[in-house]
């Protein structure tokens, strides 16, 4: 069976403030026997993705799994136009994301 997972990612370094940490919301697909058994899979990709490199800047970013969110199942095959992923939203969560990112 197919999965997707939701994965939030921390993008942080030593010399910013918590409010100039970087978030990343990933959506991924597992093939699991189970929903518990893809949490376990969307978590080992996550670990994987983590990362630390030096920046452009020369900070060192550090991405780091956070949490895995909702996994929810797809079926048993994949094809265009199959739903991944989706969620119920809020105007201010709409309004977020319609923000464009400040350099």
């Amino acid at each position: 069976m197919w999965y997707s997972a939701y994965l939030l990612m921390k993008g942080n370094s030593p010399t910013r403030s918590p409010a100039e940490v970087l978030w990343e919301e990933s959506i991924v697909l597992v093939q699991a026997e189970s929903e518990d058994d893809a949490a376990v899979k969307a978590r080992a990709v996550g670990k994987a993705a983590e990362t630390e490199y030096i920046s452009a800047t020369e900070e060192t970013i550090r991405w780091a799994l956070e949490r895995i969110g909702c996994v929810s199942e797809i079926g048993p095959t994949i094809s265009t136009g199959t739903e991944v992923f989706s969620r119920f939203l809020r105007s201010s969560e709409v309004e977020s994301l319609l923000k464009k990112f400040e350099d």
